[in-house]
C-alpha cells in the first residue's frame, strides 16, 4: 500500500522529465524535427501533470511535498519548455523585446504557481492554470511551425503571436475564476 502512495509523485517526476527532455532538445538543436519532438513531449507532460493528481486525489496520497514537485515540473513543462521553442522559432526575431516576452511568460507562470501553492483550492481556480497557459502557448508554436514549413507565414503574423503569449501571461494572474473539468 505505502508504494502506491508514491505512485503518483512519480508520475510527476515524469511530467518534469518530458519538460526537461523538451528543453534539452530544443536547446541542442532547433529545428524541424525537434520542434515537433518538443511539442509532444509538452502534449505528454499535460498527460501526467492531470494523471498524477487524479491518482493522489483517487488514493489519498496527496502531500505538501507533491504539491511542490507538481508545480516545479509545471514551470519546467508549461513555463521554460514552451517558451524556449518559442524564442527558437520567432520572439528571437523582436530582439531585446523577445526576451523580455521570455521572462513575463515565466515569472507569470511561476508566480501563479507560488500563490496557487498558498491558497486553500475549492474546486474553482483564479486566472488560467500554467498548463491551459503552457498548452496554449504550444499550440501556437506548432501552428506557426505549420506555417514556416509551408511559406505561408508572413513577419506581420509574429507580433500577433506575441502579443497572444502577453494575454496568456496576463490571464494566467487574472481575477476571472475557472471551474475545475477534472
Amino acid at each position: 500500500m505505502a508504494i502506491k502512495k508514491k505512485i503518483p509523485n512519480l508520475v510527476t517526476f515524469l511530467n518534469l522529465l518530458c519538460g526537461l527532455l523538451a528543453i534539452l532538445l530544443i536547446s541542442m538543436n532547433p529545428n524541424g524535427s525537434t520542434f515537433l519532438i518538443s511539442s509532444i513531449l509538452i502534449f505528454l507532460a499535460a498527460i501526467t501533470d492531470f494523471l498524477d493528481g487524479h491518482l493522489a486525489r483517487r488514493w489519498q496520497a496527496e502531500t505538501l511535498v507533491g504539491k511542490e514537485l507538481d508545480s516545479l515540473a509545471d514551470i519546467t513543462s508549461f513555463g521554460f519548455a514552451p517558451i524556449l521553442i518559442a524564442f527558437h522559432l520567432y520572439l528571437s526575431n523582436f530582439g531585446w523585446f523577445g526576451f523580455i516576452v521570455v521572462f513575463i511568460y515565466v515569472l507569470s507562470g511561476a508566480y501563479r504557481l507560488a500563490c496557487y501553492n498558498v491558497k486553500k483550492f475549492y474546486g474553482v481556480y483564479q486566472g488560467l492554470p500554467i498548463t491551459v497557459g503552457g498548452m496554449g502557448v504550444t499550440i501556437i508554436n506548432l501552428i506557426v511551425y505549420r506555417l514556416l514549413k509551408s511559406e505561408t507565414i508572413l513577419t506581420y503574423h509574429y507580433p500577433f503571436c506575441l502579443i497572444l503569449i502577453l494575454l496568456i501571461a496576463y490571464f494566467m494572474n487574472s481575477k476571472i475564476k475557472m471551474k475545475k473539468i477534472w
